[in-house]
Protein backbone atom coordinates (compact mmCIF):
# COMPACT_ATOMS: atom_id res chain seq x y z
CA UNK A 1 0.00 0.00 0.00
CA UNK A 2 2.89 2.38 0.94
CA UNK A 3 4.06 1.92 -2.68
CA UNK A 4 1.07 2.12 -4.15
CA UNK A 5 0.89 5.74 -2.59
CA UNK A 6 4.59 6.92 -2.80
CA UNK A 7 3.88 5.81 -6.61
CA UNK A 8 0.52 8.22 -6.53
CA UNK A 9 2.63 11.46 -5.13
CA UNK A 10 5.02 11.01 -7.71
CA UNK A 11 2.81 10.93 -9.93
CA UNK A 12 1.15 14.53 -8.73
CA UNK A 13 4.66 15.75 -10.22
CA UNK A 14 4.16 15.00 -13.61
CA UNK A 15 0.60 16.72 -14.26
CA UNK A 16 -0.36 19.83 -15.38
CA UNK A 17 -0.64 22.54 -12.24
CA UNK A 18 -3.97 22.48 -10.60
CA UNK A 19 -5.21 24.42 -7.60
CA UNK A 20 -6.61 21.19 -6.15
CA UNK A 21 -2.79 19.92 -6.10
CA UNK A 22 -1.29 20.68 -2.87
CA UNK A 23 -4.30 19.37 -0.76
CA UNK A 24 -4.84 16.40 -2.72
CA UNK A 25 -0.56 15.99 -2.18
CA UNK A 26 -1.55 16.61 1.62
CA UNK A 27 -3.88 13.74 1.54
CA UNK A 28 -1.86 11.33 -0.17
CA UNK A 29 1.25 12.04 2.03
CA UNK A 30 -0.85 12.10 4.94
CA UNK A 31 -2.26 8.76 4.05
CA UNK A 32 1.55 7.42 3.83
CA UNK A 33 2.55 8.75 7.28
CA UNK A 34 -0.62 6.83 8.69
CA UNK A 35 0.15 3.42 7.15
CA UNK A 36 3.92 3.55 7.73
CA UNK A 37 2.88 4.59 11.55
CA UNK A 38 0.69 1.27 11.98
CA UNK A 39 3.18 -0.99 9.85
CA UNK A 40 6.59 0.53 11.63
CA UNK A 41 7.55 2.19 14.45
CA UNK A 42 4.89 5.83 15.37
CA UNK A 43 7.95 7.71 15.38
CA UNK A 44 10.01 6.33 12.50
CA UNK A 45 11.44 9.11 10.43
CA UNK A 46 9.30 7.65 7.19
CA UNK A 47 5.77 8.52 8.87
CA UNK A 48 7.42 11.74 10.49
CA UNK A 49 8.69 13.03 7.03
CA UNK A 50 5.37 12.24 5.62
CA UNK A 51 3.61 14.16 7.71
CA UNK A 52 6.15 17.03 7.41
CA UNK A 53 5.19 16.66 3.73
CA UNK A 54 1.43 17.03 3.77
CA UNK A 55 1.49 20.05 6.67
CA UNK A 56 3.73 21.72 4.12
CA UNK A 57 1.12 20.89 1.30
CA UNK A 58 -2.12 21.51 3.55
CA UNK A 59 -0.25 24.85 4.53
CA UNK A 60 -0.02 25.94 0.61
CA UNK A 61 -3.34 24.91 0.42
CA UNK A 62 -4.60 26.46 3.28
CA UNK A 63 -6.58 23.67 5.10
CA UNK A 64 -7.25 23.82 8.69
CA UNK A 65 -8.29 20.95 8.43
CA UNK A 66 -5.53 19.08 6.53
CA UNK A 67 -3.04 21.11 8.88
CA UNK A 68 -4.90 20.04 11.71
CA UNK A 69 -4.61 16.27 10.48
CA UNK A 70 -0.75 16.62 9.18
CA UNK A 71 0.05 17.95 12.94
CA UNK A 72 -2.04 15.43 14.94
CA UNK A 73 0.55 12.33 13.29
CA UNK A 74 3.41 14.61 13.91
CA UNK A 75 2.36 14.41 17.88
CA UNK A 76 2.01 10.94 17.20
CA UNK A 77 5.41 10.41 15.63
CA UNK A 78 7.02 12.49 18.38
CA UNK A 79 5.24 10.54 21.34
CA UNK A 80 6.81 7.49 19.16
CA UNK A 81 9.97 8.71 19.64
CA UNK A 82 9.48 9.95 23.19
CA UNK A 83 10.25 13.16 21.86
CA UNK A 84 7.70 15.02 24.38
CA UNK A 85 8.73 18.48 24.08
CA UNK A 86 8.60 18.43 20.47
CA UNK A 87 4.92 16.36 21.05
CA UNK A 88 3.61 19.61 23.16
CA UNK A 89 4.76 21.91 20.41
CA UNK A 90 2.32 19.93 18.44
CA UNK A 91 -0.50 19.32 20.65
CA UNK A 92 -0.48 23.41 21.68
CA UNK A 93 -0.39 24.02 17.65
CA UNK A 94 -3.82 21.64 17.66
CA UNK A 95 -5.33 23.26 20.82
CA UNK A 96 -5.11 26.56 18.87
CA UNK A 97 -7.11 24.91 15.84
CA UNK A 98 -9.68 23.75 17.57
CA UNK A 99 -10.77 26.73 19.69
CA UNK A 100 -9.73 29.19 16.77
CA UNK A 101 -11.54 27.59 13.89
CA UNK A 102 -12.12 23.31 14.39
CA UNK A 103 -14.45 23.56 17.24
CA UNK A 104 -15.63 19.96 15.90
CA UNK A 105 -12.29 18.63 16.50
CA UNK A 106 -11.93 19.93 20.17
CA UNK A 107 -12.59 16.01 21.30
CA UNK A 108 -9.06 14.87 19.56
CA UNK A 109 -7.29 18.16 20.34
CA UNK A 110 -7.81 17.45 24.03
CA UNK A 111 -7.44 13.51 23.90
CA UNK A 112 -3.59 14.15 22.37
CA UNK A 113 -3.15 16.92 24.69
CA UNK A 114 -3.98 14.04 27.51
CA UNK A 115 -1.80 11.73 26.31
CA UNK A 116 1.38 14.19 26.65
CA UNK A 117 0.79 14.98 29.62
CA UNK A 118 0.12 11.70 31.00
CA UNK A 119 3.21 10.17 29.51
CA UNK A 120 5.32 12.73 31.50
CA UNK A 121 3.76 12.56 34.74
CA UNK A 122 1.66 15.54 34.68
CA UNK A 123 -1.62 13.06 36.02
CA UNK A 124 -3.89 16.02 36.72
CA UNK A 125 -3.46 17.45 33.94
CA UNK A 126 -3.86 14.99 31.65
CA UNK A 127 -6.93 13.92 33.52
CA UNK A 128 -8.63 17.24 33.01
CA UNK A 129 -7.87 16.98 29.30
CA UNK A 130 -9.59 13.38 28.93
CA UNK A 131 -12.54 14.85 30.61
CA UNK A 132 -12.73 17.48 28.38
CA UNK A 133 -12.07 15.12 25.22
CA UNK A 134 -14.95 12.87 26.58
CA UNK A 135 -17.99 15.52 27.23
CA UNK A 136 -17.42 16.72 23.19
CA UNK A 137 -18.31 14.39 20.68
CA UNK A 138 -15.29 13.76 18.17
CA UNK A 139 -15.59 14.08 14.24
CA UNK A 140 -15.59 10.68 13.49
CA UNK A 141 -12.67 9.39 11.05
CA UNK A 142 -9.53 11.34 12.09
CA UNK A 143 -7.65 9.51 12.90
CA UNK A 144 -8.37 7.12 10.57
CA UNK A 145 -9.85 4.09 12.72
CA UNK A 146 -9.69 5.53 15.49
CA UNK A 147 -12.13 5.77 18.36
CA UNK A 148 -11.02 9.05 20.13
CA UNK A 149 -13.54 8.44 23.30
CA UNK A 150 -12.38 4.59 23.87
CA UNK A 151 -8.61 5.88 23.54
CA UNK A 152 -9.07 8.83 25.80
CA UNK A 153 -10.97 6.19 28.07
CA UNK A 154 -8.08 3.62 28.47
CA UNK A 155 -5.49 6.24 29.18
CA UNK A 156 -7.32 8.07 31.38
CA UNK A 157 -7.55 4.66 33.38
CA UNK A 158 -3.89 5.43 33.74
CA UNK A 159 -4.15 8.92 35.41
CA UNK A 160 -7.33 7.60 37.66
CA UNK A 161 -5.82 4.72 38.97
CA UNK A 162 -2.68 6.65 39.99
CA UNK A 163 -4.83 9.38 41.55
CA UNK A 164 -6.28 6.81 43.70
CA UNK A 165 -10.02 7.09 41.94
CA UNK A 166 -9.96 3.14 41.68
CA UNK A 167 -13.47 2.31 40.70
CA UNK A 168 -13.36 5.24 38.03
CA UNK A 169 -10.08 3.56 37.13
CA UNK A 170 -11.90 0.12 36.47
CA UNK A 171 -14.89 2.12 34.92
CA UNK A 172 -12.75 4.13 32.23
CA UNK A 173 -10.79 0.65 31.48
CA UNK A 174 -13.64 -1.32 31.15
CA UNK A 175 -14.97 1.80 28.91
CA UNK A 176 -11.95 1.01 26.29
CA UNK A 177 -12.09 -3.09 26.02
CA UNK A 178 -11.67 -3.90 22.41
CA UNK A 179 -15.27 -3.51 20.69
CA UNK A 180 -13.66 -4.92 17.65
CA UNK A 181 -10.61 -6.10 15.87
CA UNK A 182 -8.65 -2.56 14.50
CA UNK A 183 -6.06 -0.50 14.82
CA UNK A 184 -8.15 1.59 16.80
CA UNK A 185 -8.96 -1.20 18.98
CA UNK A 186 -5.19 -2.08 19.82
CA UNK A 187 -4.71 1.72 20.89
CA UNK A 188 -7.39 1.98 23.30
CA UNK A 189 -6.95 -1.18 24.31
CA UNK A 190 -3.01 -0.73 25.28
CA UNK A 191 -4.24 2.38 27.24
CA UNK A 192 -6.78 -0.23 29.37
CA UNK A 193 -4.13 -2.77 29.86
CA UNK A 194 -1.86 -0.22 31.18
CA UNK A 195 -4.93 0.64 33.58
CA UNK A 196 -5.36 -2.96 34.59
CA UNK A 197 -1.25 -3.12 35.39
CA UNK A 198 -1.76 -0.15 37.45
CA UNK A 199 -4.80 -1.76 39.24
CA UNK A 200 -2.54 -4.79 39.57
CA UNK A 201 -5.53 -6.94 37.88
CA UNK A 202 -3.95 -9.66 36.55
CA UNK A 203 -6.90 -11.70 35.05
CA UNK A 204 -8.02 -8.83 33.19
CA UNK A 205 -4.37 -7.55 32.17
CA UNK A 206 -3.55 -11.21 30.78
CA UNK A 207 -6.90 -11.57 29.43
CA UNK A 208 -6.38 -8.20 27.50
CA UNK A 209 -2.93 -8.76 26.36
CA UNK A 210 -3.38 -11.99 24.69
CA UNK A 211 -6.65 -10.50 23.03
CA UNK A 212 -4.34 -7.38 22.02
CA UNK A 213 -1.84 -9.60 20.29
CA UNK A 214 -4.34 -11.58 18.38
CA UNK A 215 -5.60 -8.48 16.89
CA UNK A 216 -2.43 -6.46 16.63
CA UNK A 217 -1.02 -9.73 14.04
CA UNK A 218 -4.72 -9.49 12.28
CA UNK A 219 -4.49 -6.00 11.35
CA UNK A 220 -0.80 -6.57 10.42
CA UNK A 221 0.44 -4.48 13.12
CA UNK A 222 3.31 -6.26 14.19
CA UNK A 223 4.90 -3.03 16.46
CA UNK A 224 3.01 -3.54 19.81
CA UNK A 225 2.80 -7.62 19.56
CA UNK A 226 6.40 -7.84 21.76
CA UNK A 227 4.80 -4.91 24.04
CA UNK A 228 1.70 -6.51 24.47
CA UNK A 229 3.83 -9.92 25.41
CA UNK A 230 5.26 -8.02 28.49
CA UNK A 231 2.12 -7.12 29.63
CA UNK A 232 0.94 -10.55 29.27
CA UNK A 233 3.71 -11.54 32.32
CA UNK A 234 3.75 -7.79 33.94
CA UNK A 235 2.10 -9.35 37.42
CA UNK A 236 3.87 -12.88 37.27
CA UNK A 237 6.06 -13.32 40.77
CA UNK A 238 8.09 -15.72 42.68
CA UNK A 239 8.39 -19.18 41.26
CA UNK A 240 6.18 -17.68 37.86
CA UNK A 241 8.94 -14.88 37.51
CA UNK A 242 11.58 -17.23 37.46
CA UNK A 243 10.32 -19.18 34.79
CA UNK A 244 9.93 -16.41 32.01
CA UNK A 245 12.89 -14.52 32.25
CA UNK A 246 14.68 -15.44 29.38
CA UNK A 247 11.11 -15.78 27.07
CA UNK A 248 10.47 -12.32 28.30
CA UNK A 249 14.27 -10.97 27.38
CA UNK A 250 14.21 -12.19 24.04
CA UNK A 251 10.79 -10.55 23.86
CA UNK A 252 11.99 -7.39 24.82
CA UNK A 253 15.00 -7.73 22.14
CA UNK A 254 12.10 -7.99 19.26
CA UNK A 255 10.45 -4.92 20.68
CA UNK A 256 13.53 -2.61 20.71
CA UNK A 257 14.04 -3.90 17.08
CA UNK A 258 10.25 -1.95 16.60
CA UNK A 259 12.43 1.82 18.08
CA UNK A 260 9.64 2.42 19.48
CA UNK A 261 10.44 5.08 22.44
CA UNK A 262 6.89 5.99 23.55
CA UNK A 263 6.47 4.06 27.25
CA UNK A 264 9.95 2.36 27.29
CA UNK A 265 10.38 3.01 30.68
CA UNK A 266 7.12 1.10 31.42
CA UNK A 267 8.53 -2.88 30.15
CA UNK A 268 11.68 -1.72 31.03
CA UNK A 269 10.92 -1.25 34.73
CA UNK A 270 8.64 -4.74 34.37
CA UNK A 271 11.63 -6.10 33.57
CA UNK A 272 13.30 -5.17 36.17
CA UNK A 273 10.98 -5.96 38.78
CA UNK A 274 10.18 -9.28 36.99
CA UNK A 275 13.88 -10.25 37.55
CA UNK A 276 14.58 -9.27 40.93
CA UNK A 277 11.68 -11.43 41.84
CA UNK A 278 13.74 -14.40 39.94
CA UNK A 279 16.77 -13.35 41.75
CA UNK A 280 18.65 -12.48 38.65
CA UNK A 281 19.87 -9.82 40.26
CA UNK A 282 22.25 -8.14 37.93
CA UNK A 283 19.50 -8.60 34.91
CA UNK A 284 17.41 -6.30 37.15
CA UNK A 285 19.76 -3.38 37.79
CA UNK A 286 20.45 -3.90 34.50
CA UNK A 287 16.93 -2.91 33.28
CA UNK A 288 16.17 -0.85 36.19
CA UNK A 289 19.23 1.51 34.95
CA UNK A 290 18.33 1.84 31.23
CA UNK A 291 14.56 2.96 32.47
CA UNK A 292 16.19 5.94 34.30
CA UNK A 293 18.18 7.17 31.79
CA UNK A 294 15.06 6.80 28.98
CA UNK A 295 13.13 8.97 31.62
CA UNK A 296 15.91 11.25 32.54
CA UNK A 297 16.46 11.69 28.75
CA UNK A 298 13.37 11.79 27.70
CA UNK A 299 10.93 13.27 30.51
CA UNK A 300 8.75 10.64 30.52
CA UNK A 301 7.80 10.62 34.37
CA UNK A 302 4.53 8.64 34.63
CA UNK A 303 6.43 5.58 35.54
CA UNK A 304 8.87 7.41 37.68
CA UNK A 305 7.64 6.85 40.95
CA UNK A 306 7.25 3.17 40.07
CA UNK A 307 11.22 2.89 39.16
CA UNK A 308 12.08 4.14 42.60
CA UNK A 309 9.89 1.57 44.36
CA UNK A 310 11.52 -0.84 42.04
CA UNK A 311 14.63 0.41 42.54
CA UNK A 312 13.80 -0.21 46.54
CA UNK A 313 13.12 -3.63 45.80
CA UNK A 314 16.26 -4.49 44.24
CA UNK A 315 18.09 -3.31 47.41
CA UNK A 316 15.95 -5.44 49.36
CA UNK A 317 16.67 -8.31 47.20
CA UNK A 318 20.27 -7.95 48.15
CA UNK A 319 19.90 -7.17 51.59
CA UNK A 320 21.19 -6.80 54.55
CA UNK A 321 23.71 -4.97 53.03
CA UNK A 322 21.37 -2.76 51.48
CA UNK A 323 18.62 -1.95 53.99
CA UNK A 324 19.84 1.90 53.89
CA UNK A 325 19.64 1.91 50.20
CA UNK A 326 15.81 0.54 50.26
CA UNK A 327 14.67 2.56 52.71
CA UNK A 328 15.82 5.29 50.09
CA UNK A 329 14.77 4.54 47.11
CA UNK A 330 10.97 4.00 48.34
CA UNK A 331 10.79 7.68 50.42
CA UNK A 332 11.90 8.85 47.16
CA UNK A 333 9.07 6.75 45.37
CA UNK A 334 6.91 7.93 48.35
CA UNK A 335 7.85 12.07 47.23
CA UNK A 336 7.45 11.40 43.64
CA UNK A 337 4.13 10.29 43.91
CA UNK A 338 2.78 12.80 46.38
CA UNK A 339 4.23 15.57 43.43
CA UNK A 340 2.19 13.95 41.21
CA UNK A 341 -0.71 13.45 43.44
CA UNK A 342 -0.39 9.61 42.57
CA UNK A 343 -1.76 8.20 45.98
CA UNK A 344 -2.22 4.57 44.83
CA UNK A 345 1.46 4.19 43.75
CA UNK A 346 2.94 6.50 47.15
CA UNK A 347 0.32 3.56 49.04
CA UNK A 348 2.47 1.29 47.18
CA UNK A 349 5.61 2.37 48.30
CA UNK A 350 4.58 3.28 51.82
CA UNK A 351 3.27 -0.43 52.21
CA UNK A 352 7.11 -1.22 50.82
CA UNK A 353 8.93 1.00 53.45
CA UNK A 354 6.44 -0.22 56.25
CA UNK A 355 7.33 -4.33 55.70
CA UNK A 356 11.11 -2.49 55.65
CA UNK A 357 11.06 -0.78 58.68
CA UNK A 358 8.38 -3.58 60.63
CA UNK A 359 7.72 -0.37 63.16
CA UNK A 360 5.15 1.53 64.65
CA UNK A 361 6.92 5.02 62.80
CA UNK A 362 6.70 3.33 59.48
CA UNK A 363 3.18 2.08 60.29
CA UNK A 364 2.51 5.82 61.14
CA UNK A 365 3.55 6.65 57.62
CA UNK A 366 1.01 3.88 56.10
CA UNK A 367 -2.33 4.85 58.15
CA UNK A 368 -3.04 8.21 56.65
CA UNK A 369 -2.74 7.09 52.93
CA UNK A 370 -5.12 3.86 54.12
CA UNK A 371 -7.79 6.61 55.90
CA UNK A 372 -7.92 8.43 52.66
CA UNK A 373 -8.66 5.02 50.84
CA UNK A 374 -11.01 3.83 53.36
CA UNK A 375 -12.86 7.36 53.79
CA UNK A 376 -13.23 7.63 49.73
CA UNK A 377 -15.09 3.89 49.64
CA UNK A 378 -11.97 2.83 47.02
CA UNK A 379 -10.62 -0.60 47.32
CA UNK A 380 -8.14 -2.76 45.52
CA UNK A 381 -5.15 -5.06 46.35
CA UNK A 382 -3.09 -2.37 47.49
CA UNK A 383 -5.89 -1.21 49.81
CA UNK A 384 -6.16 -4.64 50.91
CA UNK A 385 -2.40 -5.13 51.83
CA UNK A 386 -1.69 -1.66 53.42
CA UNK A 387 -5.00 -2.25 55.57
CA UNK A 388 -3.94 -5.44 56.83
CA UNK A 389 -0.38 -4.20 56.95
CA UNK A 390 -1.67 -1.43 59.21
CA UNK A 391 -4.56 -3.76 61.17
CA UNK A 392 -1.28 -6.08 62.22
CA UNK A 393 0.38 -3.27 64.24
Amino acid sequence: MNHCLSAAIALLDTLPPDQRMPELEGDLQADLGDILTATDAGGSEGSAAAYQRAENAYQVAGSARGLFRARLGLCNTACGRADYAAARTHVERLLASSRAELPTLTSQSHCFAGVVDVFTGRIIEARDHFERCLATTPEPGLPPSFDVHRYARGLSSICLAQLGHLGAARKAALGAQPSGRTVGDVFAGFGAAFGWLMLRDRERLESLADHLIDIARENAFPVFVPLARLYRFALVRGREAAAVTTELRETFDQYRDNRLEEMKSLPLGILAEIHAEAGELDHAERFLEEAFQHARNTGEHVFLAELHRIRGVLAVARRPRADADAERAFREAMQTARAQQARLIELRAAVALTRLLRGSAARDVLRPLVAWFVDSRETGADVIAASELVASA
